[in-house]
C-alpha cells in the first residue's frame, strides 16, 4: 500500500531547514534563505507571543515587520492592536472585557499590561490600577492623553484701531484722530483633542483656551503723540494704563506635517518646531478688570484666524 509513495522519496522535494532539521516558528521568521529573514529576539517571553499570535502573524504583511528588532511587545500588539484603548475597557468593565477575549488575546493583554504600565490586571484587580491610572505618573500619562493633551499657553499680541475722538468739553466729535493700541498678554490652560489625529491620522484638532488676560493700552493723538486728558480735578494725565479680564475660547487646527511631511520633519530638526497648523478661532474677550465701571472696558467677541507653531 506504500508503494506509491515509494517513488515520492526521489521526484519530490523535501523542505527543511538547512541544519537539517524540522522548522520551527521562529526559525521560519528568522532564517534568510527559505523563511522571512526577520530578526527576532531570542527569549522566553518572544517565544511565547508569537505562538499565542501566530493566527494573525499568519496575515501580516512582511514589509511592516522587517524595519526592526521584533520582540513580545510587537507580537502582543498583533492580538492588542490598542492597549490603551483595551485597559479602559477592562477598568470599565473587568468581568465583560475577560469574556469577549479569547484566551490568546488575554494572554497577550497581561504580557502588555506588565510591560507597559508594570501591573497585572488578573492579580492586582481594576481599584489598584485605577488607583496608578490616577496619579498619572511615567507611563500612566500616556493613557491620560486618550482624553486629549492638556497644556498652559502663553500668548502676547497686538491690536490698533484709529478713529475721530471726543472733545471732552462739549462731547462733540474731534478733527484729530484719535489711535488706540492694545497688546493683550494671555495665560491660558489650554484642551486639546488630538486623539483623532494621533489614533486615526485625521489632521483636525479641536482645541479650546481659558485664561487671564492683562491688556497693555495706550492712545495717541492725530501728530502721534501720547494723548492726555484732565481728570476731574482737571489734573493732566497720559492716556495709558494696563486693563485685566478672562477670556474664553474655541477652535480648530489643521495641521500642515500632513502636507509635506518630509518639510515638517526638517523644520522640526532645524528649528525645533514640532508641529505646525493652521487654525480658527472664536474668542469672548472680557477685558474689564472684572465688571469695575472705572476701568476702560475693551471687552469684545472676536473671530480670528492664523498659523500657528508648537515647539
Amino acid at each position: 500500500s506504500l508503494q506509491p509513495l515509494a517513488e515520492l522519496q526521489h521526484r519530490g522535494v523535501f523542505w527543511t531547514h538547512p541544519n537539517g532539521r524540522d522548522w520551527t516558528v521562529i526559525g521560519f521568521l528568522r532564517n534568510k534563505e527559505k523563511g522571512l529573514g526577520l530578526v527576532v529576539k531570542e527569549n522566553a517571553e518572544t517565544l511565547a507571543a508569537v505562538r499565542r499570535a501566530l493566527a494573525v502573524l499568519l496575515l501580516e504583511r512582511v514589509p511592516g515587520l522587517s524595519d526592526r528588532e521584533l520582540d513580545a511587545t510587537d507580537f502582543d500588539a498583533l492580538l492588542q492592536p490598542d492597549s490603551t484603548r483595551s485597559l479602559l475597557q477592562w477598568l470599565d468593565d473587568p468581568a465583560g472585557f475577560r469574556q469577549v477575549q479569547s484566551d490568546e488575546q488575554w494572554a497577550a493583554f497581561l504580557s502588555t499590561c506588565k510591560e507597559e504600565w508594570g501591573v497585572n490586571p488578573q492579580t492586582d484587580g481594576e481599584l489598584s490600577v485605577a488607583e496608578q491610572l490616577g496619579g498619572r505618573e511615567g507611563a500612566w500619562a500616556k493613557v491620560w492623553e486618550r482624553f486629549g493633551t492638556l497644556s498652559l499657553g502663553f500668548s502676547a499680541g497686538y491690536w490698533s484701531q484709529s478713529g475721530y475722538g471726543r472733545e471732552q468739553a462739549t462731547g462733540s466729535a474731534s478733527t484729530d484722530t484719535t489711535t488706540l493700541s492694545i497688546v493683550p498678554i494671555t495665560l491660558d490652560l489650554v484642551y486639546r483633542f488630538d486623539e483623532l489625529e494621533k489614533a486615526w491620522g485625521i489632521p483636525f484638532i479641536p482645541y479650546a483656551k481659558l485664561g487671564g488676560v492683562y491688556g497693555l493700552w495706550w492712545m495717541r493723538d492725530g501728530v502721534d503723540n501720547l494723548a492726555r486728558w484732565s481728570d476731574a480735578n482737571g489734573k493732566s494725565k497720559e492716556a495709558m494704563g494696563g486693563t485685566g479680564g478672562w477670556h474664553a475660547t474655541a477652535g480648530m487646527r489643521f495641521l500642515l506635517d500632513v502636507l509635506e511631511p518630509m518639510a515638517a520633519r526638517s523644520f522640526d530638526i532645524e528649528m525645533g518646531v514640532n508641529h505646525s497648523y493652521l487654525f480658527a478661532e472664536y474668542q469672548m474677550l472680557r477685558l474689564n478688570d472684572f465688571g469695575n465701571k472705572k476701568s476702560l472696558n475693551l471687552s469684545a467677541d472676536l473671530f480670528s484666524f492664523g498659523i500657528a507653531f508648537d515647539y
